[in-house]
């Protein structure tokens, strides 16, 4: 047993990119052959996750690190701690940078440094990034061999994908895996090293939107120097359980909640403070509107005899970009200094939007502290400035975060206009489509411009439990995969908000 539980310590630790002094081994050896099989190796993660956020000064561990890690397991047995601790948030420049080791046929933890202007050979990489990251879920799934109908009729007998450089001299109908991008005056499917202009004069599509920018699988013969493309399928989704089995890597989300949480969840003791909690989401509250103020005020009032454990306000807080961002966030500072209760108990998560006075790139950077300085005097630790996305750990559900104005854009760069009885599905189309691609922005870069190094963070890989959109379309709510993705609405033009409730997890629409 000691030597099995040296051999998983020791690679563990590897995988975070640490070692072990003896000393250090023998001490974790004698505290983990107390915990029973079953819960070891995830006690052990978490172990080695809570050393790396420490400020090591060396890559080579000792005790007095794993004590103080292990101490705060313990400390964080009560169960009123836990319950302040259900929330949590992450900002994507604090995502771990996961990358694929072809040679280790898996993925790894990368520490080199990520620039948030990078070089023009970043622009390429992130681009790749994109088609690798489908390769690699084709791959785990097993869709490259023969009789599998998970890519529904019109491919189920054989998918069989052909490099785009073998596509020259090679006659016949083929499958082929690639990115959608305008080049040239002309739609391409272009991959690592090869591009192709296609002819869409014949194409029928499978379900989805089939957008510039978006990964896809199609199927046609090259023929006069273009690829006349009869059909497009979106990549099939991998459910979240596939991927963790498969990557055996937790930390690929970048949160992931204590052990100690998980158990006491489903203790009867708090179970109905659990259930008690939510979240309340608004998006576009604009705070230079004084009826927007009053509608703001009267929910807060009613949240004041039960404070949520956390309120997420998304931007745009002002409606035109003359009025002055100061005196909205004095003018929200003032609105919580008459709520004591949820100033005191609820996590305030502050995120910025499209118009807001941030940088236009994604991930989109925080609110400047110097404009909310006055919110952070009052709120203290409970006020969180959010990056977009950002993601949040709500007790044992893994949450993403994006504020963004998506389903015009995907529909403005379709390649391909949606079937006609598709028009009443656009919102499960569009969900689908985020889902399948893996990724939040399956768009150009011309419609955003990203920061190349970090565009890995728009990456939906793993499938979240709940993707919340800040999308100034109606409200909605669409599940896929097991991955729930709804949409707050406009709190500015209809006062419409969700509030999430933890034991439900099932968005509940308000206006």
């Amino acid at each position: 047993m000691d030597k099995q539980l040296r051999s998983l310590i020791i690679s563990e630790f590897k995988v975070e990119g640490l070692s072990l002094k003896n000393e250090g081994l023998k001490y974790l050896i004698n505290v983990l052959s107390n915990e029973n099989d079953e819960d070891r190796g995830e006690v052990l993660k978490y172990i080695a996750r809570g050393v790396k956020s420490l400020p090591l000064s060396s890559n080579v561990i000792e005790v007095p690190s794993l004590e103080q890690v292990i101490n705060e397991v313990n400390r964080i047995d009560s169960p009123d701690l836990l319950l302040q601790q259900c929330l949590n948030c992450l900002s994507a420049f604090d995502f771990p940078n996961i990358v694929y080791d072809a040679h280790r046929k898996r993925y790894i933890v990368s520490t080199e440094p990520r620039q948030l202007f990078g070089e023009v050979d970043h622009k390429r990489n992130a681009l790749l990034r994109r088609i690798e990251s489908v390769q690699q879920r084709l791959s785990r799934l097993g869709l490259y061999q023969k009789n599998n109908s998970q890519l529904g009729p019109h491919f189920a007998t054989d998918l069989k994908l052909t490099p785009l450089e073998s596509l020259i001299g090679n006659p016949g109908k083929k499958r082929v895996l690639g990115l959608l991008s305008q080049l040239r005056g002309g739609y391409y499917l272009e991959d690592a090293g090869t591009s192709h202009l296609l002819d869409l004069s014949r194409v029928t599509i499978g379900e989805g939107l089939f957008t510039e920018g978006s990964v896809v699988i199609a199927e046609g013969e090259l023929l006069e120097g273009k690829l006349l493309v009869e059909r497009l399928e979106q990549p099939p989704p991998e459910p979240p359980t596939s991927m963790a089995v498969s990557l055996s890597l937790p930390s690929f989300f970048g949160l992931d909640p204590p052990k100690t949480l998980l158990e006491q969840i489903n203790d009867v003791n708090i179970q109905s403070q659990v259930e008690s909690k939510s979240l309340i989401i608004l998006s576009d509250v604009w705070l230079d509107k004084p009826q927007v103020q009053q509608a703001l005020r009267k929910l807060l009032t009613d949240l004041e005899v039960a404070p949520p454990a956390g309120i997420i306000l998304m931007g745009n807080f002002l409606s035109t970009t003359r009025a002055s961002f100061e005196t909205a966030m004095s003018d929200l500072t003032e609105i919580f200094t008459s709520f004591p209760e949820v100033s005191k108990s609820t996590r305030v998560i502050l995120m910025g939007g499209p118009s807001d006075p941030i940088p236009a790139a994604l991930p989109r950077q925080t609110i400047a502290k110097s404009l909310t300085r006055p919110l952070a005097d009052h709120l203290q630790d409970q006020l969180f400035l959010a990056t977009s996305p950002c993601r949040l750990q709500f007790f044992d559900k893994r949450i993403v975060v994006f504020r963004e104005d998506l389903l015009g854009k995907m529909r403005r760069h379709c390649i391909v206009p949606p079937r006609a009885e598709d028009e009443s599905r656009i919102v499960d189309l569009t969900v689908k489509t985020l889902v399948s691609q893996g990724h939040m922005f399956p768009l150009p870069l011309s419609a955003r411009p990203v920061f190349w190094d970090y565009e890995q963070t728009l990456h939906l890989n793993p499938l979240p439990d709940v993707l919340i959109l800040g999308d100034r379309c109606e409200q909605f709510e669409s599940l896929q995969e097991g991955c729930l993705c709804f949409n707050t609405g406009s709190f500015s033009s209809d006062y419409s908000f969700v509030e999430l409730n933890a034991s439900t997890m099932k968005p509940n629409f308000f206006k």
